[in-house]
């Protein structure tokens, strides 16, 4: 079985190509939608980080808490069962 190729490599060059074009034919709308997709991304990049980060912290602390009340709880668990075994 063969690979396909991947197209990616094409679709971006006819992206850029596209682009020079436009910023060389007419600069004015062109510009304005580069800047407000610069802007757009300049503010969900921070966002996103900032949200990826934010989940990661909470799943990573959020899993060593419950890991220790779990072995709070075995351990009540024993200690409980012990003092029921003395009586």
């Amino acid at each position: 079985m063969s690979q396909r190729p991947s197209r990616l490599p094409i679709i971006g060059l006819a992206l850029l190509i596209t682009l020079g074009l436009g910023l060389t034919v007419a600069p004015g709308p062109m510009t304005a939608i580069l800047n407000g997709v610069v802007t757009l991304w300049s503010v969900a990049l921070p966002l996103i980080v900032i949200g990826t980060l934010t989940g990661f912290l909470y799943w990573f602390f959020l899993r060593r808490w419950l890991r220790m009340r779990r072995i709070a709880i075995a351990r009540e668990k024993r200690l409980i069962r012990e003092a029921l075994s003395r009586e």
